[in-house]
């Protein structure tokens, strides 16, 4: 392979200006010429010209014109694949475009691009004639995985991964790679909601609290520095107190509390968590009691599965008038983390196999108790933000729901009628 194919193929540095490229854009403009001439019903001879200038094409392969391309044999499109008129591909490094796929009118991907800081992008060089500026380019690799929908518009940087089975809303630009069955708009594109998630029809849909139903977290934290302080001689970090998450309050305090004071630390708990309550998180997120609602209408169980204790979970639920929503409320346990069991319990009371519920929860541990139970966790992403998400994302990519509202419009799905 030619050096300076072998550097533009790997991501460094190359001449595009080098032989190499020269001959791959004489042979391309010539094929586009011909191919963007050729009328519609002309499918045998525009298919000889695609399969001359790419670098793989699979059956069933539909590329309207005026159809534009850099070096062409850079492209690789698999079986099934529809591309609409107006599309422009800049394959300096490889572009493939997997199975059944649809890119819409006026989809532009680029691999080629440059450095950002001018001081890199153009480079002095001494000559007889003078100073004259070299022009620094690479090209990453893009990726389209099977059964990926392009909208109209669309524009793909270099090195992005659009994963499998998901969609691209028109007008977006991609900057970073989407992951698989991924509904993604915008410019920069990011992803609204997870699609594509196969699960089985339910009966039972158990909630976690915390970060879930509301925004409660910040309010434990700083009910429970409040009441702890004064008993242990210092004040704690909010790192401190998300450590002993998993137990009740009772366990929680137990933790960092000696013994003869652990009743006062607690009553003080509570005090401070209900009047800090109505300041600090005075209603559940949006949507939600509506949610839960619209369930208990179609006939769903609908269950509370929450670490907290019986006494806090109460007053939360006072506080959102929610306190007789819930089929049924299963609180924590002083000495270990007991959703696992509260899970299995309900399975077992309702006589429900793991396939036929769903739990939803905010964290990574919720994901792991509902792997040793055996159910689905669809994990509630509209409370947290950066890393969390991002967690959420690699522990349980097809499950993850950005808002109340897409999580409300994907359970009908899974009920049974």
């Amino acid at each position: 392979m030619n050096d300076e194919l072998k550097k533009c193929l790997s991501g460094e540095w190359y001449d595009c200006h080098a032989p190499v490229f020269i001959e791959f854009k004489k042979k391309t403009h010539r094929l586009l010429l011909r191919y963007n001439a050729l009328p519609y019903e002309s499918r045998a001879e525009r298919l000889a010209v695609l399969k001359e200038m790419l670098g793989s094409i699979g059956e069933k392969v539909s590329i309207g014109n005026p159809f534009v391309c850099d070096y062409g044999c850079h492209i690789h499109i698999g079986n099934n694949v529809s591309i609409n008129m107006g599309c422009t591909l800049v394959d300096c490094n490889r572009i493939t475009i997997g199975n059944n796929g649809l890119i819409a009118p006026n989809v532009q991907i680029y691999t080629a691009t440059h450095p950002i800081e001018l001081n890199e992008r153009l480079t002095p060089v001494e000559t007889p004639a003078g100073t004259e500026y070299v022009r620094h380019t690479y090209a990453l690799p893009v990726s389209i995985e099977d059964g990926c929908w392009i909208g109209g518009g669309v524009i793909i940087l270099p090195g992005v991964t659009i994963g499998r089975g998901s969609v691209i809303g028109a007008g977006s630009v991609v900057t970073k790679s989407i992951p698989e069955n991924s509904l993604a708009v915008g410019n920069p594109c990011k992803v609204v909601r997870k699609i594509n998630i196969p699960m089985n029809k339910i009966r039972l849909v158990a909630f976690d609290l915390d970060g879930t139903i509301g925004d409660t977290i910040p309010l434990c934290i700083k009910a429970f520095k409040e009441a702890v302080a004064p008993y242990i001689g210092h004040e704690l970090s909010d790192d401190d107190v998300i450590r002993t998450f998993g137990l009740n309050e009772q366990g929680m305090i137990a933790s960092l509390v000696d013994a003869p004071y652990k009743e006062c630390a607690l009553a003080d708990f509570y005090t401070f968590y209900k009047n800090l309550h109505e300041q600090l998180c005075p209603r559940p997120f949006p949507g939600i009691r509506e949610l839960i609602t619209d369930l208990k209408q179609s006939g769903i169980i609908v269950a509370l599965v929450t670490g907290k204790g019986a006494k806090s979970c109460d007053i939360t639920l006072r506080q959102f008038g929610m306190n007789t929503l819930f089929d049924k409320v299963l609180t924590g346990n002083a000495e270990r983390n007991i959703k696992a069991a509260s899970l299995e319990w309900l399975l077992q009371s309702y006589h429900l196999s793991a396939c036929e519920a769903v739990y939803i929860g905010d964290t990574i541990s919720d994901i792991m108790v509902c792997k040793a139970v055996g159910i689905d966790c669809l994990s509630a992403a509209w409370g947290v933000s950066g890393k969390a998400i991002s967690d959420l994302e690699r522990h349980n990519h097809n499950h993850v729901f950005y808002s109340i509202q897409s999580i409300s419009d994907f359970l009908p799905s899974l009920i049974t009628g």
